[in-house]
């Protein structure tokens, strides 16, 4: 099931000077605990709410991006939140990844705190690699139409 973010989620102060509209602080976890020599491991993607922000785009902003001029703040805040969803989901979608992997990888009781850590990192690095091509493509509000294929090929991989 998804996670579906709400405004309110979003706990920090945005700052008044800044280029993006939004930020989604997240990270992947595991949490292990060992019993009878098995091992029990759950992955999850983490969102801090207490470090994310939304603010209405800037008047400058919504000049630079033609297209979005004919809509009103309201729905320009939902697109601002559409857009943060996705970097959760791009979060989830690798935590579920991380979680198929590990439950095909066989640990021993002397390799599992390494190997998971190593998991853990190679799929945080490239989870941020897909996060900074999602920004380079569509962040800003650089493009609707590249937003919404990139929602389209999000919701083929987390559903």
């Amino acid at each position: 099931e998804r996670n579906k973010l709400q405004l309110d989620d979003f706990k920090f102060e945005a700052p008044q000077i800044s280029k993006y509209t939004g930020s989604t602080a997240l990270n992947l976890m595991c949490y292990y605990s060992i019993n009878n020599d098995v091992a029990e491991i759950a992955v999850r993607c983490r969102f801090y709410k207490e470090l994310s922000w939304i603010k209405s785009p800037s008047d400058k902003l919504k000049k630079d991006m033609e297209e979005l001029n004919k809509i009103n703040k309201d729905e320009l805040i939902l697109l601002v939140l559409n857009h943060e969803q996705r970097h959760y989901d791009i979060g989830e979608i690798f935590a579920r990844k991380l979680s198929d992997t590990i439950q095909k990888t066989t640990f021993t009781a002397a390799n599992l705190e390494t190997n998971l850590k190593n998991l853990l990192l190679s799929y945080i690095s490239e989870m941020n690699l897909m996060q900074e091509q999602y920004d380079n493509d569509c962040g800003l509000g650089n493009s609707t139409q590249k937003q919404r294929e990139w929602d389209k090929k999000i919701d083929q991989l987390i559903f």
